[in-house]
């Protein structure tokens, strides 16, 4: 999961009161607690991935163990710092224990290796582009004045559960951080997870052999891997070239490609979908309000170098599922 902190969690919730959205209860406590929320799954590892610090400090190698809260099981996976090279490194993070739960926080650098079986090794890489430091500092000071609190103070007091937790309650404290929200963020995005998934690509050895079981059915393939894009915007050529050197070890084996923002136009780069050039483009979107995802010409752009376009929603019948299988 992306690392979101206590104040963009309180942005969130401000987005969604001023939307007058309704929300589920577990909405609500993933806002309030995200560690407290996952809980009652007993999940055996939480990993929340933030933004890359350059700066940052390294820590010590942290392996996550078998991949069922048993502790057995074929699989096991390992956090790695990933170097542009390709070289493995200790992860730039900590981990702590919630009862039965390990809980990793580690950077966008990191990424998840898991011994399959077989001579090779999967990978999930995330990704991780982080809201604008500025539009979040006037959200603090809007919500400050929307509030009554003193100048400065919003950060500190958002760390007590009990605070966020009463915010997120009160129906005139929820209105004054969707007046904040309105006044400072307006209609953007905020932090965002990209997610490649597929093989390790820096793997020694030989490779075996795949069959590519999509929906197409098109048979041999060497290219399975999966890239996720997010709300992720890769308009700007800086943004799109960031992106494009995060995976640059991994583009030689994505075939399905999750465009960012349901394929909304202003987050698109055709450069970007040029370089990948994927099999398979694909869209999650659905049609409330008039928001009119995926836009026409980023399919266009897609299908003109020779990708199948999808648009997948939460109706069944709109359904993309692939599969892969080792031969030898």
């Amino acid at each position: 999961m992306p690392w979101v902190d206590d104040v963009e969690r309180m942005i969130v919730w401000g987005k969604t009161a001023a939307s007058r959205a309704s929300s589920s209860d577990f909405f609500s406590a993933l806002v309030i607690d995200p560690e407290g929320a996952l809980e009652p799954f007993d999940p055996a590892q939480i990993i929340f991935v933030r933004a890359a610090d350059d700066d940052g400090p390294e820590a010590g190698v942290v392996d996550v163990g078998p991949l069922d809260p048993g502790g057995e099981g074929p699989f096991r996976a390992k956090v790695a710092s990933i170097g542009r090279d390709g070289s493995r490194r200790p992860p730039n993070g900590r981990a702590k224990y919630s009862g039965r739960t390990q809980v990793l926080i580690v950077d966008s650098r990191s990424a998840i290796e898991v011994s399959a079986g077989a001579g090779f090794s999967w990978l999930l890489k995330p990704y991780v582009r982080r809201t604008d430091p500025v539009i979040v500092a006037k959200f603090e000071r809007a919500a400050e004045r929307e509030l009554g609190w003193d100048y400065g103070t919003f950060r500190n007091r958002v760390s007590d559960r009990a605070v966020r937790a009463d915010l997120v309650r009160d129906v005139k404290k929820s209105a004054a951080l969707a007046a904040a929200y309105k006044s400072a963020v307006g209609n953007r995005n905020l932090t965002s997870l990209c997610l490649y998934s597929g093989p390790n690509t820096t793997d020694e050895g030989p490779v075996p052999m795949m069959v590519r079981l999509g929906p197409d059915r098109r048979g041999l393939a060497t290219r399975i891997g999966w890239l996720g894009s997010g709300d992720i915007s890769l308009a700007a050529p800086a943004d799109g070239q960031a992106f494009l050197d995060h995976y640059a070890t991994e583009l030689t084996a994505i075939t399905s490609f999750g465009l960012p923002h349901h394929g909304a136009k202003p987050n698109h780069s055709k450069h970007v979908l040029s370089v990948i050039n994927p099999s398979i483009c694909y869209a999650s979107a659905k049609p409330p309000k008039n928001w009119k995802h995926p836009h026409p010409d980023v399919f266009a752009d897609a299908q003109s170098i020779g990708a199948h376009t999808m648009k997948v929603s939460d109706q069944e019948r709109t359904t993309f599922g692939e599969a892969f299988a080792i031969v030898g």
